[in-house]
């Protein structure tokens, strides 16, 4: 994640390639889709109720990195990432997909890839209102 000097200045910051924000109250100013609006952002966002820092961005083979303490892998950006999807292949990714949200305990998960959109929330309400936004 690149941030800009406004960003900064509002308190976010990178360690290891992952970014982390202040905490926010709305999503105006949530780095999104810089790359166009015509072109799929891989946009990944762990949302916590406090402070939490995930550890070091993996770039190498997520088979390897998912066992590593203090290691994230972004799932967002693999080929073929889609929770809906349930042919064995995909599996393959979503199985450790599952494991990481199990150790990072997010109150929810974003994911904004190639071909859909991922949302996971341990929060009904906000699971049900994402929900039903979506069906509009």
């Amino acid at each position: 994640m690149r941030l800009t000097s406004e960003e900064r200045q509002r308190g976010w910051t990178v360690s290891d390639g992952v970014g982390y924000s202040p905490k926010l109250e709305s999503l105006e100013g949530l780095p999104y889709q810089r790359d166009g609006w015509d072109a799929p952002g891989y946009d990944e966002w762990y949302v916590f109720e406090s402070e939490k820092r995930l550890g070091q961005r993996s770039e190498g083979n997520l088979f390897v990195a998912l066992g590593k303490a203090g290691v994230i892998v972004p799932f967002v950006g693999i080929a073929g990432f889609d929770l809906s999807k349930t042919d064995p292949g995909i599996q393959e990714v979503i199985q450790p997909f599952w494991k990481q949200i199990d150790n990072v305990d997010p109150e929810s998960y974003l994911a904004d890839g190639h071909s859909c959109f991922s949302f996971v929330s341990r929060n009904p309400e906000a699971f049900d209102a994402v929900y039903s936004a979506m069906q509009k």
